[in-house]
């Protein structure tokens, strides 16, 4: 499973219905949430993210992803911080923008 923030540009509420039904009806899609204040959609599933950025890039103007994280990628870092939790470090830094 993996977690997906999309920055997405829905000028209108038509848009925003739009990509909301495309992910809805997404079967990968497990669950997704909808941030109107930054106007970013978190979507968690075991689907591509690239090929559901395709498609709502279809019905929107500007889509784009922010954050994306793999059920692996956490395995590996809780493994990590289990082996050396004095030493652990995060293998990347947090995304500008993302975290404030």
């Amino acid at each position: 499973m993996q977690t997906v923030i999309v920055k997405v540009d829905w000028s209108s509420e038509k848009h925003k219905k739009k990509v909301i039904e495309l992910v809805s009806k997404n079967e990968e899609v497990q669950s997704f949430n909808v941030d109107d204040k930054n106007k970013q959609l978190t979507v968690n599933g075991s689907m591509d993210p690239i090929s559901l950025l395709k498609k709502m890039r279809k019905k929107v103007p500007t889509a784009d992803i922010v954050y994306m994280e793999s059920e692996a990628s956490r395995m590996l870092e809780a493994s990590q911080r289990q082996s050396n939790p004095r030493n652990w470090e995060p293998s990347a830094p947090p995304l500008p923008g993302y975290l404030r």
